[in-house]
């Protein structure tokens, strides 16, 4: 495979050695397109997420929300208060 190139050729003749040359404008503001359109749904879905959990945080309380240290899981109302299904006294961490 022969590129048209050798040791003689002046750097100045050459022009560019990559692909789609001229467009470079063009991708870039698709590209900050993209990546703030990104940005946008991003937050849409987390700020979602957040109203959710701030909605189960106010239907099952305090305490049960932060019982397991941030796990989905959320505790029974005996584990609340120390006992495990066997009735012995639970251990919290």
């Amino acid at each position: 495979m022969k590129t048209g190139l050798d040791s003689f050729n002046n750097p100045a003749d050459i022009g560019p050695l990559y692909p789609f040359v001229g467009t470079e404008v063009i991708l870039v503001v698709i590209g900050v397109i993209v990546w703030l359109a990104w940005h946008y749904l991003q937050t849409r879905q987390e700020s979602t997420e957040d109203d959710e959990g701030v909605q189960k945080f106010h239907e099952v309380g305090k305490d049960r929300v932060l019982f397991h240290g941030g796990t989905a899981r959320i505790a029974r109302e005996d584990e609340l208060h120390g006992h495990t299904e066997q009735g012995a006294p639970h251990q919290m961490d």
